[in-house]
């Protein structure tokens, strides 16, 4: 899910424990301290992450997080098409509305616009038989 945070979760499967690892701003903003010979920016920046400890650049959280059979890795578990596109929507992702399974974009709106078809001549092509 991207909720613009700079987060990782991990999961062990076999035992349900999970940790949330969030990288902090506090760190930026220290880059002179750990780093301070190093006069550009960027360089600055990524020295001075090369030295700082972790417990300055991430906090860690102990979560629980509720998984679905769907969530798991491994091969396609479920396949439905939207009724309205024809999209094959995957793993329970579908939104169902008047009984109509829909793919995201046709049941709350895409982040693209204006879209069109397009192909080009050899799009299609198929190796020659020999």
């Amino acid at each position: 899910m991207d909720y613009e945070i700079m987060a990782a979760r991990f999961l062990n499967l076999e035992s349900n424990t999970a940790f949330r690892v969030i990288s902090t701003e506090e760190a930026r903003d220290l880059t002179l301290v750990y780093a301070p010979e190093i006069p550009e920016k960027y360089p600055q920046q990524l020295e001075a992450y090369k030295r700082m400890p972790d417990s300055v650049l991430f906090r860690v959280q102990k979560v629980r997080v509720d998984m679905s059979e769907y969530d798991l890795p491994g091969p396609t578990r479920k396949k439905v098409p939207c009724s309205r596109c024809g999209q094959v929507v995957r793993d329970n992702r579908e939104v169902v509305q008047n009984g109509h399974n829909l793919c995201k974009p046709c049941a709350q709106g895409s982040y693209f616009s204006e879209s069109e078809e397009i192909t080009w001549p050899d799009m299609n092509r198929t190796p020659a038989q020999k």
